[in-house]
């Protein structure tokens, strides 16, 4: 999602936010807003997400929508990646806002050039900096933000899936969160996860989650209609083109969800590179 910001006619924040993390996150949390989903496989790792963004401006209610399909939230990191899902950029329309141009993206690249190979250290940089931009804009702007984390129960603002090796056939996601707890400061905080491979692909989004291990007539009617259309499929796209029809799926029951999706690789021992490009700069 895009955020477009207003006149906010205070000094700009110049306090430093210390990052808070969870030692143990109980309850997985999904967002209702983008589907970003990660297959994890022994020789590779697929990453892909929805073009859709909603992009909001100041006189916007907090039922209005102006959906977008040619939002990038795939970005590749050398060896690595990361999916993006929340309210992930912001743009000032007005020079006196106090809240400066943000983009969860360039934090990711921000992230990768500090830390490199490291993966839990560019997660935690990156989710550390989201939390920053989010503290400031509470200052300016607490309504807002609190109108934003209503989105999920856990009151999530931004979350994303980094991907990588640990090692030659040990791909990883780390899922950083950063979401808003009124009840200490600084209000918003950050909790990382570890997901270790499985053979079920992960996904950001409950109703994605739903078709991929749930009991639901849904769920059973999407895999049946898998089962037909993988059959039309090339072998060697198969594994990929399920996440897509994941996704696809997803949009036909979730409204912020689209139906273009972009979809990176990154094979062990090499660079991400794109299976489908519709939306990211080259």
């Amino acid at each position: 999602m895009c955020f477009r910001g207003g006149p906010m006619n205070v000094d700009d924040w110049k306090g430093i936010v210390p990052r808070y993390a969870l030692l143990i996150f109980l309850m997985i949390t999904y967002s209702s807003a983008t589907s970003v989903v990660a297959k994890l496989e022994k020789h590779r790792i697929i990453l892909a997400g929805d073009t859709r963004q909603d992009r909001l401006d100041t006189s916007s209610q907090e039922s209005d929508h102006a959906f977008h399909d040619n939002g990038c939230k795939i970005l590749p990191l050398g060896a690595s990646a990361i999916g993006v899902s929340g309210y992930m950029d912001y743009k000032r329309n007005d020079p006196s806002d106090g809240v400066r141009d943000w983009d969860a993206l360039s934090d990711a690249r921000a992230a990768y050039a500090a830390h490199g190979q490291d993966l839990q250290a560019m997660a935690d940089d990156w989710a550390r900096r989201g939390a920053l931009h989010y503290n400031t804009f509470y200052v300016f702007a607490r309504s807002r933000v609190r109108e934003m984390a209503r989105i999920n129960s856990d009151r999530v603002l931004l979350d994303a899936f980094f991907v990588g090796w640990e090692a030659p056939g040990a791909p990883i996601i780390i899922w950083e969160k950063v979401y808003l707890d009124e009840n200490s400061l600084p209000v918003v905080k950050t909790v990382s996860q570890r997901l270790p491979y499985r053979e079920l692909p992960y996904t950001t989004n409950l109703a994605t989650q739903q078709l991929i291990e749930g009991d639901s007539d849904r769920k059973k009617t999407i895999a049946a209609r898998w089962k037909s259309e993988s059959l039309k499929i090339a072998d060697g796209e198969r594994n990929w083109r399920s996440v897509e029809f994941l996704i696809k799926a997803t949009g036909e029951y979730e409204e912020s969800v689209g139906q273009k999706v972009d979809v990176l690789e990154i094979p062990s021992g090499g660079q991400a590179e794109w299976l489908q490009n519709l939306t990211c700069p080259k």
